[in-house]
């Protein structure tokens, strides 16, 4: 897991995961200069392949074990871990989800552009919210709704009276049928197509010259997902 993320300091990621820092016993020997608060930061690792400048976690004890041969920078750990780390322990009651968090600092993957894309076709009566970011080739239909901070990446299709709430994501591709409605901090990933029909064909009795007649059968509901679902 590492990045191509421009350093952080370790100062930086303990105030972003809300995360104690506490020097081990390796650390205490060698206190660096300008405090530990300083040191540079390049990426996230496990355990077993940190290097001495990335950070990794513990959130299972059964690894527990790595912590004394890791040699990462520092390493999330629950309070009652600190004395096995032998680097900085950055001390979190849920490592896991501040691991999570700090993912997000080192996250590289690019965001379209702010504002509207040229390429984009949107709807004359389409609302769109403060900060949205709508790449190219989006189409966005008629009485469709973005709320505030929605990202649209590439050739994404909202379809008719669909809406998406503030802040979510829908990845390249993406088509969003009519009348769906999305809540917010939702991710939906490339590809995807969200309220498409899927009922099937009921059959109409016999076939005609050998081949059997069917009637589709249309979508007449939608489909609504809630707030933080990927």
């Amino acid at each position: 897991m590492s990045s191509l993320h421009s350093k952080l300091t370790l100062g930086e990621i303990a105030a972003h995961i809300d995360a104690e820092i506490v020097p081990g016993e390796q650390a205490q020997r060698s206190p660096p200069k300008g405090g530990a608060e300083a040191l540079p930061v390049s990426g996230v690792a496990p355990l077993a392949t940190a290097s001495e400048t990335q950070v990794a976690f513990l959130a299972n004890k059964k690894y527990r074990q790595l912590l004394a041969d890791s040699q990462a920078l520092a390493v999330i750990v629950a309070p009652a871990f600190a004395r096995e780390v032998p680097c900085y322990a950055l001390l979190s009651d849920n490592p896991y989800a501040a691991f999570a968090a700090l993912t997000q600092l080192f996250e590289s993957r690019p965001q379209a552009a702010a504002g509207v894309d040229d390429s984009a076709i949107i709807a004359s009566d389409a609302v769109l919210g403060q900060h949205v970011r709508i790449g190219p080739g989006v189409v966005i239909q008629a009485g469709a709704e973005l709320g505030d901070h929605v990202e649209l990446a590439a050739n994404v299709v909202i379809e008719a009276q669909a809406r998406v709430g503030a802040r979510s994501y829908l990845g390249a591709g993406v088509t969003l049928c009519h009348s769906v409605q999305l809540g917010c901090d939702v991710r939906i990933q490339a590809g995807s197509v969200i309220g498409a029909e899927g009922f099937g064909y009921a059959p109409l009795g016999e076939a005609v010259e050998g081949a059997p007649r069917w009637r589709r059968i249309a979508q007449l509901g939608t489909v609504q997902i809630g707030d933080w679902v990927e």
